[in-house]
């Protein structure tokens, strides 16, 4: 929550798998914004793809980029595919 003089705002969300697609997640974030004593409620729904390690990898490669490290978060541990479910790359355009 974010507070500040006038503003306040509450980021509410939850996640589920696209019935007719599993690679595909739908994120619905719900936001209840109240400013100078107004109250808004907005619910919006994002379609995000579900990417695999070793696909994303070969469409990063062959759209131009150069992947320097792979890494499982934040921690900069490296990513391991059947050992992590996040994973960030690290790359250059070419």
């Amino acid at each position: 929550m974010i507070i500040e003089e006038q503003l306040q705002l509450l980021l509410l969300f939850y996640n589920t798998r696209h019935p007719q697609n599993q690679n595909m997640i739908i994120w619905r974030p719900i936001y209840l914004i109240k400013e100078s004593d107004k109250v808004d409620l907005q619910m919006r729904e994002h379609k995000l793809r579900w990417f695999h390690f070793s696909s994303l990898k070969k469409m990063l490669i062959k759209n131009g980029f150069k992947v320097i490290a792979t890494y499982s978060g934040t921690t900069k541990e490296e990513f391991k595919e059947d050992k992590h479910i996040e994973m960030w790359f690290v790359t250059i355009a070419l």
